[in-house]
């Protein structure tokens, strides 16, 4: 967001660019995955119905016009261009969709994803000390005998799905 907004305004399309990636990204932390249990958005905007409604409209932006385009921000048609007379003169086809990359709409989604980092923080803040508590209150063989942290580099089979 910080890039987007140090982007100038006549770069139309390398903004919505980085915006897609942004709201893409953002709102994927709310979505179920195979990986971490996603965010409630009731959670994190806890007592904050403007931010509840920016979160839902930008949601719908997300879902509706950025990653299925089905909403009211796109159209597109096909037409014929006719002489005075109807005489057929071309074919037109357009297609037109709303800019979102303008400075208002790029200051919601920031606002959204700065509440909801500081949010994660403060969570993460508050449950640190009771983990360190937990595994104080184990005796040295028991932290010994937990299992160690490892990852080991995806492969091909792993990131892909074949269908």
């Amino acid at each position: 967001m910080q890039e987007l907004g140090a982007m100038p305004e006549d770069r139309s399309i390398a903004r919505e660019a980085v915006l897609v990636g942004v709201a893409v990204k953002f709102f994927s932390c709310f979505g179920q995955n195979a990986v971490v249990g996603p965010l409630s958005a009731n959670r994190v905007f806890t007592g904050m119905p403007d931010a509840m409604e920016c979160y839902a409209y930008w949601k719908d932006i997300r879902d509706k016009h950025i990653v299925h385009d089905e909403s009211a921000l796109t159209f597109e048609g096909t037409g014929l261009v006719l002489g005075s007379g109807g005489d057929l003169h071309e074919v037109l086809s357009m297609k037109v969709s709303i800019g979102i990359t303008d400075r208002e709409h790029a200051q919601l989604l920031y606002d959204l994803i700065d509440h909801t980092l500081k949010h994660l923080e403060k969570e993460v803040s508050d449950l640190l000390p009771a983990i360190f508590e937990e595994a104080a209150a184990m005796t040295a063989d028991e932290r010994l005998s937990l299992p160690c942290m490892s990852f080991t580099k995806p492969n091909l089979s792993d990131v892909a799905t074949r269908r």
